[in-house]
């Protein structure tokens, strides 16, 4: 899980970061990779967040915590959504590129708070649950992964899921 919770930090980083030359470059294809990069960073933060968070404590509270997690992920949504438009607020009057290139800074700023709070995790001991690994046996596991017709089909529903958000946010 610790893996999964650093690389999609990583993710989101990234993608913050791109966003600004992919704007100044004005080619809508480094654009959107750019923002596709920054929403499956936070598909992988909380497709991990799951089962980390239901991993951590006794069996008998799994559902529970499980159903918090997903609970508050709404609410954490829209947080981001009141706190973007208060930020990008200040910049709704200015007129052309100038505003284009304003609206970005916010970006940049959560780049560097993400990717302070990834250097943060890495250095933060997680419970066994969550950094252990399989001795061997990986790409055999993955392998009968993606052999299976329905995880290959949740893939591509997340996959769409991504798209989709991008296109519309």
């Amino acid at each position: 899980y610790k893996a999964a919770v650093l690389f999609g930090l990583g993710c989101i980083s990234i993608g913050c970061f791109t966003l600004y030359p992919a704007v100044a470059l004005g080619n809508y294809g480094c654009y959107l990779v750019a923002t596709i990069t920054l929403a499956a960073g936070w598909v992988f933060l909380e497709v991990a967040a799951n089962p980390l968070v239901g991993n951590l404590g006794p069996g008998e509270g799994f559902v529970w915590r499980i159903n918090l997690a997903q609970a508050l992920y709404p609410i954490g949504s829209l947080i981001a959504i009141f706190a973007g438009y208060w930020v990008l607020g200040t910049y709704l009057f200015q007129a052309g590129a100038k505003f284009v290139f304003s609206f970005l800074n916010p970006y940049i700023l959560l780049g560097a708070v993400v990717f302070l709070i990834a250097y943060w995790i890495e250095d933060t001991p997680f419970p066994p649950i969550a950094t252990g690994r399989k001795s061997g046996g990986e790409i055999a596991a993955l392998r009968t992964l993606l052999s299976d017709r329905i995880i290959l089909c949740a893939m591509a529903a997340q996959a769409l899921g991504i798209i989709i958000l991008v296109f519309n946010g």
